[in-house]
């Protein structure tokens, strides 16, 4: 038994330290009472890091042709003609058996998977002419789009419709707090391959602040990522599917931020499904930063 004991020690001690973690993760709990009723007149300011909303442009078919041009493609009757040399003996039986029931083998200096891929590009990838269209329609889409503005005003719609009882200022020189929003790099985009599937995403940073002191007294961080599509999906119908994703997305992020500022109690945790339906994740508080978070402790999962 004593032999076992270093093992076993170092097995108690890496079980506490995962418990550890799990236990003390840090959660954003809405605003208390007595901070939301001395908010006072409230300016809602829209701020971003980007001028506007970037997007990918997958390969199309014509850049994965030109990726190819180095490369052979070998048909099942080139390489019977290639075989003949080895006579009727059983390795020409199986060359040949395997030739016919291979439609197309993709042959160079890269990987088979690599060249299969490639190959499968050629078939799945928008056109050339696809892409070219539904690039001219996505520049047009989004030129005028301000996210950040459209934020603002449908976040002070919102707060109208869901919360009447707050009072919005009007301007950040009458108000008492400043609701700010920050808009972190939205784009369309997704992982790097042939037509791949694009999604809207972004980070919100959300702030209430004394506007006279400039002293933080809420925060909290939101990432938005959307359903995903290509990016001619994207485009079609004059952009339809994109006009409607921002509108969701919008609709999505005011709802959350009006219910965690200002109607949802605060004893209340939402948690990641709820939000993850939503397109949405909450960031947790970093250690030693102002909101009101609490340590997801033993005692606060049985309050709760």
């Amino acid at each position: 038994m004593k032999a076992h004991t270093p093992l076993l020690t170092t097995l108690a001690a890496v079980t506490t330290i995962t418990l550890s973690a799990c236990t003390t993760a840090p959660v954003l709990r809405p605003p208390p009472a007595k901070l939301r009723d001395s908010l006072g007149g409230i300016a809602v300011v829209a701020l971003t890091n980007s001028s506007r909303i970037r997007y990918q442009v997958p390969d199309s078919k014509a850049d994965i042709a030109a990726e190819n041009q180095s490369f052979e493609l070998v048909t099942p009757r080139m390489i019977v003609g290639n075989v003949r040399g080895l006579g009727g003996g059983p390795e020409a039986a199986i060359v040949g058996a395997v030739a016919f029931t291979t439609p197309l083998l993709v042959m160079g200096g890269a990987p088979l998977a690599q060249e299969i891929r490639r190959a499968y590009g050629l078939v799945v990838a928008d056109s050339a002419a696809a892409v070219a269209t539904a690039r001219t329609m996505m520049d047009t889409a989004i030129a005028p789009v301000r996210f950040e503005q459209l934020l603002r005003e449908r976040l002070i719609s919102e707060l109208k419709q869901k919360s009447p009882a707050t009072t919005l200022a009007a301007s950040p020189r009458d108000a008492e707090t400043l609701l700010e929003l920050m808009v972190y790099e939205p784009n369309v985009s997704g992982r790097e391959g042939i037509n791949p599937g694009l999604r809207l995403s972004l980070g919100l940073r959300v702030r209430l602040v004394d506007a006279r002191k400039g002293q933080e007294l809420y925060y909290d961080y939101l990432d938005y990522r959307g359903a995903k599509h290509t990016l001619v999906k994207w485009a079609a119908d004059d952009a339809r599917e994109f006009h409607d994703e921002i509108a969701r997305c919008l609709a999505r992020l005011t709802g959350e931020i009006v219910a965690q500022l200002f109607s949802r109690p605060s004893d209340e945790i939402v948690g990641r499904t709820t939000l993850a339906a939503l397109g949405l994740e909450r960031r947790p508080p970093a250690p030693g930063s102002l909101g009101w978070s609490v340590a997801l402790s033993t005692r606060t999962l049985a309050r709760n």
